[in-house]
């Protein structure tokens, strides 16, 4: 029997999508003949292809030589080693470290090495019995406080808690152009475009909510900010900013190309300037994991950034 945790980035997805994804050996009449035979549960109950799955949710896959579906090849097996970036908080459920920038939240191609992969070895290294669960995520280019679960139990209580943002408080920096107001509140529907990985306002869309406070604004119409999203929508931050003519610095994809160019020329950093600060769970509904409530993990500005932001002080 196989068994998969549906983490954030897979909600939304539907079953057989999911199958295909995470069953790398098995070929497409393989896949129908487990769904014909009803060898897939969803929550310990049977269900059909096209069934809608939801962060959390728990999938069991039965049938003869099923778990060589999802065996690794041999240059996807674990190789113990050390974390090559710091851990904010460790105990036996989770494991909480500071993303760098330029490293994926969870593999998306076959020769690529996430988060997942690095904490996988981090534990093997370590002797630790565990697998690493994503429960959130951040973007590629944005650093800061990232939790993973290490068991199954950790990873369903988190990952629910997580779906409830009154549950969780999310802070994050980000450097934007434009002049900012002391305080803003954006509630504009997002849509994805699931092709080309790009998201735009729209009322069609599902609902988002973006709060930003202004820490600071330097001369060169630049305005610092600490944002808390009451939503986790896919590039949430930045599609709300850049439709609020404040545009992350630095962001190539809803960002002002001209002004990156300028930034980069001026400041030598090419570097998305968005940071998660912090995470603190509010409400976790687990006598178990009880303990984590009003814990708030911390992750320091990277000093690049640090230092640009020395640099505009004395513009």
């Amino acid at each position: 029997m196989l068994e998969f945790l549906v983490g954030i980035a897979d909600d939304g997805i539907t079953l057989f999508k999911f199958c295909k994804k995470y069953l790398k050996n098995a070929s497409l009449s393989r896949l129908y003949a487990i769904f014909r035979k009803k060898d897939v549960k969803v929550n310990g109950k049977h269900a059909k292809r096209g069934e809608v799955l939801h962060s959390g949710d728990k999938i069991s896959i039965y049938g003869k030589d099923v778990n060589s579906l999802a065996s690794l090849k041999e240059d996807e097996k674990i190789i113990p080693k050390p974390l090559p970036f710091p851990i904010i908080y460790e105990d036996e459920n989770i494991l909480v470290v500071d993303k760098p920038k330029g490293v994926l939240s969870q593999k998306d191609k076959k020769d690529v090495v996430s988060l997942v992969e690095y904490v996988n070895s981090y534990l093997s290294f370590r002797n630790i019995d565990a697998k690493a669960y994503p429960i959130h995520r951040l973007d590629n280019m944005t650093s800061g406080v990232s939790i993973l679960a290490k068991n199954y139990h950790a990873a369903r209580v988190l990952s629910s808690a997580f779906l409830d943002h009154e549950n969780v408080e999310k802070i994050y920096i980000a450097l934007c152009f434009g002049i900012a107001k002391e305080e803003e509140n954006i509630k504009k529907k997002l849509k994805k475009d699931d092709k080309i990985n790009f998201v735009r306002v729209d009322e069609n869309g599902k609902d988002a909510f973006t709060h930003y406070r202004l820490i600071r604004l330097f001369n060169e119409q630049l305005s610092l900010l600490e944002i808390h999203i009451l939503s986790g929508r896919t590039h949430q931050i930045r599609v709300h900013l850049a439709s609020e003519g404040l545009p992350i610095v630095n962001d190539e994809k809803y960002g002002d190309f001209s002004k990156n160019k300028w930034f980069e020329k001026k400041y030598h950093d090419n570097r998305l300037f968005l940071h998660a600060k912090s995470i603190c769970f509010k409400n976790i509904d687990d006598d178990t994991l009880k303990y984590l409530e009003s814990k708030k993990f911390i992750s320091p500005l990277p000093k690049v950034e640090a230092n640009v932001l020395k640099l505009l002080e004395g513009v």
